[in-house]
């Protein structure tokens, strides 16, 4: 008698990777832990290239909800409709440039099954590719991100997004996404955090996250702008945890990479912190230019010192 599974849910959020989203989609439907037991769903965000017509072509085939957007809606708009529609005790999110190992969904769920239901999320260690599916080096540091993970995630986020799993539920309990913000991830991880839920990790990578000029880091100034309007949303968790400081300090670090004169607005508050440990990284931005973050260079650079 064949086994009744979880009703897992996974949701692609897909833009102009034609190079790469049939492998994504594939990665998900040749799961272990069985394609029957999988509620695939997929929007294609208004790509400029074939990205939609692949997608279209393969939900013939493999049966999954389609989506096409008529414009483009951007990434946190398009995880909370994804989010909305999943029917899974359990929800997954892949790029549509990465892929999982074939036993991701087999493994987060056993282990997710065997916790008390304060453990909402479950994530990953990954394998780090180029754009030609070259190892680069592995993504670890999720180690640091188990049970209660405030407040490290006020200021670092080393959860891989697209190793992730979620009792759907949570979103009931606190809310989807908040589309104010270009990128979903890390004010959720805080909110979840905040509401005294805990975070569960795999030590082994099961995620496949690709590393190319394309996806090498957000546009810097959403990013800074998106990290700014976290740290006024939680401004009273920074000042609980005494981490206002440390904020300062990895603004003034990203300001640096694009804009002194933001830098300069965080300086005062992180100097002290600048003094006692102030990174050769940070010297380096000051004098390379913005284009040089977002080069086919720096990705020799950052496989040489196995950094994200």
């Amino acid at each position: 008698m064949k086994e009744d599974k979880l009703l897992v849910s996974v949701l692609v959020p897909a833009y102009n990777h034609e190079k790469f989203v049939e492998q994504t989609i594939l990665s998900i439907v040749h799961q272990t832990y069985g394609y029957e037991n999988i509620e695939l769903i997929v929007i294609d965000d208004c790509s400029t290239d074939s990205t939609g017509k692949i997608l279209k072509k393969m939900a013939d085939e493999f049966h999954f909800t389609f989506i096409q957007n008529e414009v483009n809606k951007g990434i946190v708009s398009n995880a909370n409709v994804l989010n909305k529609m999943a029917k899974g005790k359990y929800v997954s999110g892949c790029a549509s440039d990465d892929f999982w190992h074939p036993e991701k969904i087999a493994k987060q769920v056993e282990l997710m099954e065997s916790l008390t239901d304060d453990f909402v999320i479950c994530h990953t260690r990954a394998y780090i590719i180029d754009e030609k599916e070259k190892f680069l080096f592995y993504q670890a540091n999720g180690i640091n991100f188990t049970g209660d993970i405030m407040p490290e995630i006020l200021i670092r986020n080393g959860i891989v997004a697209p190793s992730v799993m979620k009792r759907r539920e949570i979103y009931e309990k606190i809310g989807y996404h908040d589309e104010e913000l270009s990128f979903e991830d890390r004010e959720m991880w805080i909110r979840i955090s905040r509401n005294g839920y805990k975070f569960a990790y795999i030590d082994q990578p099961l995620v496949y996250r690709r590393h190319h000029v394309g996806n090498l880091g957000r546009n810097l100034s959403e990013n800074y702008d998106t990290l700014q309007k976290i740290f006024n949303k939680h401004k009273n968790l920074y000042e609980e945890y005494n981490m206002v400081e440390e904020y300062h300090y990895t603004m003034f670090i990203i300001a640096l990479k694009f804009n002194y004169k933001f830098a300069k607005k965080h300086f005062k508050q992180a100097r002290k912190l600048l003094i006692k440990r102030f990174p050769i990284r940070s010297l380096i931005a000051l004098f390379i230019p913005h284009f040089f973050f977002s080069s086919t260079l720096i990705i020799k650079i950052k496989k040489v010192f196995k950094i994200w």
